[in-house]
């Protein structure tokens, strides 16, 4: 009885497992938004950072131009799956 118990114990509940794998599933999603960034501005924006926070996917990180601010923007538009975007990239434009 006791050998039941304690197998019973190291059983996770099916909804355990089913979070854990949309918590994987959405890592995934971050990350190939954060390479499609990087694909489309060649590597323009450092720093980058690509985040959920409630309802909204916040993008952060340094550029030099407003450009490719935008660019980076448009390249997780397609993965947005009904959330809002925020776009906190900062641009450090410095005089040449």
């Amino acid at each position: 009885m006791a050998d039941q118990a304690a197998g019973l114990s190291a059983i996770k509940p099916i909804v355990d497992v089913a979070v854990s794998q949309d918590a994987e599933e959405e890592r995934r999603r971050l990350v190939r938004i954060k390479r499609a960034i990087r694909r489309k501005t060649g590597g323009g924006i450092h720093q980058l950072s690509v985040d959920v926070e409630g309802e909204s996917l916040v993008l952060r990180g340094r550029s030099a131009s407003f450009y490719y601010k935008q660019v980076a923007q448009e390249a997780c538009m397609p993965q947005l799956a009904g959330q809002v975007l925020v776009n906190e990239i900062q641009v450090d434009v410095r005089p040449r």
